[in-house]
């Protein structure tokens, strides 16, 4: 299970079309989120817009995303949980699918879906909830991982290191 200021676990995986993707391709990021995700999940659903809004928001900063869709027979659901600007490319954010769960082992993944976040020299500074309400996007108070990415661009700790994710549990998965 990652710990905060453990190394990134490196990792190399098939996007759509089945070309392998690596954390090694994001070297010039200055914080990098690693998200699990399931498309077949109904809080995961709840969150593609918010995820799309963070890629979108960070698209011109040094940051970058890597979703990591665990589910299986995830292609076609994906697509239909992003719009169009997603499926662009963008070098910032990109989408990898591990259907045998091994990663999820590795990163100690407690639910889907769960943000890890990691610093310039690839050490985790925070893991957990994307943000506070999954239902209800217009009642967020709280958006823990824009503000860690925030905190991280900017060279400074977070507050919070460590929120549990409020999602469905990787067993259910």
């Amino acid at each position: 299970m990652m710990q905060i200021g453990q190394k990134i676990l490196d990792f190399e995986l098939p996007n759509k079309k089945g070309k392998l993707r690596s954390t090694k391709e994001m070297y010039r990021s200055y914080a990098l989120a690693v998200i699990f995700y399931s498309s077949n999940c109904e809080v995961c659903q709840a969150y593609a817009k918010r995820i799309e809004q963070l890629a979108v928001k960070f698209e011109n900063d040094d940051a970058a995303i890597i979703l990591v869709d665990v589910s299986k027979d995830s292609d076609f659901k994906i697509e239909k949980q992003f719009s169009d600007l997603m499926l662009l490319p963008n070098p910032n954010f990109i989408r990898v699918f591990d259907s045998n769960a091994s990663l999820v082992k590795q990163y100690g993944v407690k639910a889907l879906p769960e943000a890890f976040l990691f610093n310039r020299k690839r050490e985790l500074v925070y893991r957990g909830a994307i943000d506070d309400n999954w239902k209800h996007p217009d009642f967020v108070t709280q958006v823990y991982l824009e503000n860690a990415i925030d905190y991280t661009l900017d060279g400074m700790s977070t507050d919070f290191s460590e929120v549990d994710p409020v999602g469905t549990p990787i067993d259910q998965i």
